[in-house]
């Protein structure tokens, strides 16, 4: 699963963005550059460390929607999902980490060093307890504790059965885990769709959110919506194509949380 970061201003590094890549049935995570996250990149650090992943799921951005990754994906059989544009609850693992990793780079980076803060957090991240898996990342993947300075290394044969017996299990009760959690936030979106839940028609004139803009916490609170269009077609789950006034199509759906009916200056007349 990935996700494009985008928060902090450019850092001393010349780094802007990140691209958060993170191992659903461990949750461990990586960053990179987003500037180098490319099919190269998939096949060096993922396919090449990890073996072939079953799946990718991703944002349609460019960097992840382009010939080189659809032919690399086809050629060692991995699927590639696409999320709606903006859909968090699609991405929600990684959402979750993206918000815990701005809190941490919010308290420990200073000026434009928050890339040289990364690999702390990382690690203290992957070494504590997951709220969903009720286990730490670290031990999922390595089968072991993680060591510090004061630790004292477990024998060999301490090893071998940690390897034998609970390693296994753990990662049993990870996906058990992983399961319950998918279901508690599909519980809480589904209460959220009902309040605020919206059934446009072929024709209506919305606004669409601008997620960037809000994302970067920037712009007056008129400038985060962006139209009018057009709704052009509907489609399952409250996910809808839409269209500019001079009848240009998207490619890309949206949800519905995401738009907001427009009203013409006459509309609000009549109001």
């Amino acid at each position: 699963m990935s996700k494009l970061f985008r928060h902090f201003d450019k850092s001393e590094g010349q780094c802007r963005n990140v691209e958060i890549v993170l191992t659903i049935s461990t949750c461990r995570n990586s960053l990179v550059s987003a500037g180098n996250f490319t099919a190269k990149f998939i096949y060096e650090d993922i396919i090449c460390r990890h073996g072939c992943p079953q799946k990718i799921i991703s944002d349609r951005g460019t960097h992840f929607k382009n010939k080189l990754v659809e032919s690399l994906t086809e050629r060692f059989n991995i699927k590639h999902n696409f999320s709606t544009s903006y859909h968090p609850q699609t991405n929600g693992l990684v959402e979750r980490f993206n918000k815990t990793l701005c809190e941490a780079l919010a308290k420990l980076a200073t000026n434009n060093d928050w890339d040289e803060k990364i690999p702390s957090i990382l690690f203290a991240y992957r070494d504590r307890v997951h709220s969903s898996t009720k286990v730490k990342p670290f031990y999922l993947v390595y089968g072991r504790k993680a060591r510090y300075f004061d630790n004292n290394d477990p024998s060999n044969d301490e090893r071998i059965i940690d390897l034998l017996e609970d390693l296994p299990s753990a990662r049993r009760r990870v996906q058990k885990e992983i399961v319950k959690a998918q279901t508690k936030q599909k519980e809480y979106y589904d209460k959220r769709i009902k309040k605020s839940h919206i059934n446009f028609e072929i024709g209506n004139k919305v606004l669409k959110f601008k997620a960037s803009r809000d994302n970067a916490r920037t712009g007056k609170l008129d400038d985060k919506w962006k139209g009018p269009y057009l709704i052009h077609d509907i489609q399952d789950n409250n996910v809808y194509k839409i269209k500019t006034l001079d009848s240009k199509v998207f490619k890309t759906p949206i949800n519905g949380t995401l738009l907001k009916i427009y009203y013409d200056r006459k509309d609000y007349l009549k109001i």
